[in-house]
Protein backbone atom coordinates (compact mmCIF):
# COMPACT_ATOMS: atom_id res chain seq x y z
CA UNK A 1 0.00 0.00 0.00
CA UNK A 2 1.37 3.39 -1.21
CA UNK A 3 2.40 5.83 1.73
CA UNK A 4 -0.41 9.08 2.00
CA UNK A 5 1.65 12.06 1.94
CA UNK A 6 -0.09 14.28 5.13
CA UNK A 7 1.15 17.91 5.57
CA UNK A 8 1.30 19.86 8.75
CA UNK A 9 0.98 23.26 9.26
CA UNK A 10 4.49 25.25 7.41
CA UNK A 11 4.31 28.02 10.07
CA UNK A 12 4.70 25.97 12.89
CA UNK A 13 7.75 24.53 11.33
CA UNK A 14 9.41 27.79 10.23
CA UNK A 15 9.15 28.79 14.25
CA UNK A 16 10.88 26.03 14.78
CA UNK A 17 13.51 26.81 12.19
CA UNK A 18 13.80 29.95 13.63
CA UNK A 19 14.28 28.86 17.02
CA UNK A 20 16.62 26.23 15.79
CA UNK A 21 18.76 29.12 14.00
CA UNK A 22 18.85 30.91 17.42
CA UNK A 23 20.38 28.35 19.45
CA UNK A 24 17.23 27.40 21.21
CA UNK A 25 16.95 23.96 19.67
CA UNK A 26 19.63 21.06 20.19
CA UNK A 27 20.43 19.01 16.80
CA UNK A 28 19.86 15.90 18.61
CA UNK A 29 16.28 17.24 20.37
CA UNK A 30 12.79 15.99 19.17
CA UNK A 31 9.94 18.23 17.85
CA UNK A 32 6.33 17.02 18.48
CA UNK A 33 4.26 18.48 16.44
CA UNK A 34 -0.09 18.41 16.11
CA UNK A 35 -1.71 18.43 13.20
CA UNK A 36 -5.78 19.08 14.42
CA UNK A 37 -8.83 17.90 12.98
CA UNK A 38 -10.74 20.86 13.46
CA UNK A 39 -14.41 19.78 12.51
CA UNK A 40 -13.97 16.14 15.28
CA UNK A 41 -12.05 18.84 17.80
CA UNK A 42 -15.42 20.98 17.77
CA UNK A 43 -17.98 18.25 18.48
CA UNK A 44 -15.31 16.33 20.70
CA UNK A 45 -15.35 19.42 22.88
CA UNK A 46 -18.94 19.76 22.92
CA UNK A 47 -19.24 16.46 23.80
CA UNK A 48 -17.03 16.90 26.57
CA UNK A 49 -18.80 20.18 27.90
CA UNK A 50 -22.15 17.78 27.66
CA UNK A 51 -20.69 14.40 29.55
CA UNK A 52 -19.45 16.97 32.34
CA UNK A 53 -22.99 18.98 32.49
CA UNK A 54 -24.42 15.56 32.85
CA UNK A 55 -22.55 14.86 35.75
CA UNK A 56 -21.23 11.35 33.52
CA UNK A 57 -17.53 11.43 34.08
CA UNK A 58 -15.22 13.32 36.12
CA UNK A 59 -13.31 15.84 34.79
CA UNK A 60 -9.19 14.92 34.83
CA UNK A 61 -7.17 16.46 36.97
CA UNK A 62 -4.87 17.62 34.08
CA UNK A 63 -8.32 19.50 32.91
CA UNK A 64 -8.33 22.98 34.78
CA UNK A 65 -10.78 25.09 32.59
CA UNK A 66 -14.11 25.63 34.53
CA UNK A 67 -16.81 22.46 34.04
CA UNK A 68 -19.27 23.42 30.76
CA UNK A 69 -16.73 26.00 29.09
CA UNK A 70 -13.64 23.51 28.03
CA UNK A 71 -12.71 25.61 24.30
CA UNK A 72 -10.13 24.56 22.10
CA UNK A 73 -7.94 26.79 23.46
CA UNK A 74 -8.19 25.81 27.07
CA UNK A 75 -8.34 22.04 26.04
CA UNK A 76 -5.02 22.28 24.35
CA UNK A 77 -3.19 24.99 26.64
CA UNK A 78 -4.17 22.01 29.57
CA UNK A 79 -3.17 19.29 27.67
CA UNK A 80 0.05 20.72 26.37
CA UNK A 81 1.19 21.47 30.39
CA UNK A 82 -0.09 17.93 31.14
CA UNK A 83 2.36 16.62 28.48
CA UNK A 84 5.08 18.82 29.42
CA UNK A 85 4.69 19.99 32.84
CA UNK A 86 6.36 23.61 33.65
CA UNK A 87 7.85 24.06 30.89
CA UNK A 88 5.91 27.44 29.07
CA UNK A 89 9.01 28.43 26.75
CA UNK A 90 8.89 24.83 25.29
CA UNK A 91 4.97 24.80 24.37
CA UNK A 92 3.19 26.92 21.58
CA UNK A 93 0.14 25.00 21.86
CA UNK A 94 -2.00 24.51 20.06
CA UNK A 95 0.95 23.21 17.35
CA UNK A 96 4.17 21.85 18.68
CA UNK A 97 6.26 21.11 21.76
CA UNK A 98 10.17 21.55 21.31
CA UNK A 99 12.41 21.02 22.10
CA UNK A 100 12.68 17.84 24.00
CA UNK A 101 15.29 15.42 25.25
CA UNK A 102 14.61 11.16 24.30
CA UNK A 103 13.26 10.98 27.93
CA UNK A 104 10.77 14.02 27.23
CA UNK A 105 9.69 12.38 24.44
CA UNK A 106 9.20 9.44 25.63
CA UNK A 107 6.92 11.04 28.24
CA UNK A 108 4.94 12.68 26.13
CA UNK A 109 3.70 9.66 24.39
CA UNK A 110 3.30 7.96 28.00
CA UNK A 111 0.94 10.66 28.63
CA UNK A 112 -0.94 10.77 25.37
CA UNK A 113 -1.80 7.18 26.08
CA UNK A 114 -2.88 8.55 29.87
CA UNK A 115 -5.19 10.98 27.73
CA UNK A 116 -6.61 8.15 25.56
CA UNK A 117 -7.86 5.98 28.36
CA UNK A 118 -9.32 8.33 30.20
CA UNK A 119 -13.09 8.00 30.49
CA UNK A 120 -14.01 11.11 29.92
CA UNK A 121 -11.99 11.65 26.90
CA UNK A 122 -13.54 7.96 25.52
CA UNK A 123 -17.23 9.16 26.20
CA UNK A 124 -16.32 12.15 24.00
CA UNK A 125 -14.95 10.44 21.82
CA UNK A 126 -18.17 8.08 20.71
CA UNK A 127 -19.70 11.15 19.39
CA UNK A 128 -16.96 11.02 16.38
CA UNK A 129 -17.60 8.97 13.58
CA UNK A 130 -15.37 5.86 14.06
CA UNK A 131 -11.79 5.85 12.94
CA UNK A 132 -11.69 10.02 13.51
CA UNK A 133 -8.57 11.05 15.18
CA UNK A 134 -8.95 15.00 17.00
CA UNK A 135 -5.03 15.18 16.32
CA UNK A 136 -2.16 13.41 13.95
CA UNK A 137 0.86 13.84 15.99
CA UNK A 138 4.31 14.47 14.17
CA UNK A 139 8.03 13.93 15.27
CA UNK A 140 10.74 16.11 13.99
CA UNK A 141 14.02 14.94 15.20
CA UNK A 142 16.69 16.80 12.45
CA UNK A 143 17.34 19.91 10.64
CA UNK A 144 15.61 17.99 7.10
CA UNK A 145 11.94 19.22 8.54
CA UNK A 146 11.26 15.41 7.53
CA UNK A 147 8.04 15.35 9.74
CA UNK A 148 7.06 11.49 10.56
CA UNK A 149 4.14 10.33 12.42
CA UNK A 150 5.17 9.64 16.30
CA UNK A 151 4.99 5.83 17.14
CA UNK A 152 6.58 5.04 13.48
CA UNK A 153 5.36 4.32 10.14
CA UNK A 154 2.26 3.51 11.35
CA UNK A 155 1.83 6.34 13.67
CA UNK A 156 0.94 5.55 17.47
CA UNK A 157 0.05 2.28 18.92
CA UNK A 158 -4.46 2.33 18.96
CA UNK A 159 -5.82 1.50 22.95
CA UNK A 160 -7.10 -1.86 22.77
CA UNK A 161 -10.86 -2.20 22.01
CA UNK A 162 -13.20 -1.24 22.55
CA UNK A 163 -11.45 2.22 23.71
CA UNK A 164 -10.89 4.64 20.98
CA UNK A 165 -8.17 6.26 19.29
CA UNK A 166 -7.73 10.10 19.98
CA UNK A 167 -4.34 10.71 18.44
CA UNK A 168 -3.11 9.15 15.12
Amino acid sequence: MPTKKRRIDETSLEQYSDDSDNGEVEDDSIAVLFKWNMTETTAFLDAVNNQIGAGNHPTPVWMRAQPHIFTFISFTDDLFEYLKPNAPAHRVAPVWIAPNSLEDYHNIGVRLRDVEFDPLIQAAMAALPPGQCLAEVFHLSDRSYNARLMGGPGGRIAPPAPLRRVFG
